[in-house]
Formats: C-alpha cells, structure tokens, sequence
C-alpha cells in the first residue's frame, strides 16, 4: 500500500520538516510525500536526499510562489 502525505513549511521549519521526513520515512517506506513551500533553497533537498540516501526517499519539492499554490 502507498501513502500520499503532504507536508507545508517555510525555512523557519526546516529542521522541524527534517526529522518529519526521517519519521515518516523509517516508518512508512513507501510513501510518497510532498512538501509544499515557499524558501527552502535547493541546497537544503540536497542534503536531505544525502541523509536519507539509504533509505531511498520518495519526495517531491512543491514550491509556492506568491499566491501559485
């Protein structure tokens, strides 16, 4: 079974999101999860896909600019 999870957040929120995404990841490995947002910089998902490079994460950057979402 798959799960769609979506998560919101702005860069105040990063590390908060961080350990949302290893939680959900460790116990729900297939799920598929979106996180909406409007500043995390793309260094950030780089990161986090080396952190979580063995868990092999199923996640999608949504990025709201202005009213766009």
């Amino acid at each position: 079974m798959r799960y769609a999870i979506v998560l919101a957040a702005n860069y105040d929120y990063v590390n908060a999101a961080e350990t949302t995404l290893k939680s959900i990841f460790y116990h729900t490995p297939h799920a598929q999860v979106y996180l909406a947002n409007m500043d995390i910089p793309q260094e950030w998902f780089t990161n986090i896909n080396q952190k979580l490079a063995g868990i092999n994460p199923s996640y999608r950057n949504i990025s709201c600019i202005g009213n766009s979402f």
